[in-house]
């Protein structure tokens, strides 16, 4: 598949919808054929959305394990904050995504779990606050 010249570098900037980008859609909707094209395509693997988002922490908060691996592989920033200072170990805390957890406590280690948000919480303050400290633990 290719993109038309009009695209450019950049898929990032061109919307699916009103509030979507392509990459994000992707991310979102767990499809990586759609995130390794769009990859291949030069779509620029840690640009933020309003939010501060990255389409890494997209993936990460719908849950998208194989697709937020794919984003690893592709060099994503695991340490990228957004808007809210929240990294993808509070966002997957804060969506009860287990196995997404999992998977970045293993990428990561503790590294970015002690990391505070805008209210100096920590993804850890997040679990106990879900009563959900069993993530961190199994």
């Amino acid at each position: 598949m290719r993109f038309p010249p009009k695209f450019g570098n950049n898929l990032l900037v061109h919307r699916a919808s009103k509030f979507s980008t392509y990459f994000v859609s992707a991310a979102t909707l767990g499809c990586v054929k759609c995130i390794e094209i769009l990859h291949e395509n030069g779509a620029e693997i840690d640009a933020i959305d309003q939010n501060g988002q990255t389409p890494f922490h997209q993936a990460v908060a719908a849950g998208q394990t194989d697709c937020a691996k794919l984003f690893i592989s592709f060099g994503a920033r695991l340490s990228a904050q957004d808007k809210r200072l929240r990294c993808c170990i509070h966002l997957a805390v804060e969506q009860g995504r287990e196995e997404t957890l999992s998977m970045l406590l293993s990428e990561t280690g503790s590294n970015l779990v002690n990391i505070p948000d805008y209210k100096q919480r920590t993804s850890l303050h997040y679990a106990s606050r879900a009563d959900d400290l069993k993530v961190f633990m199994g």
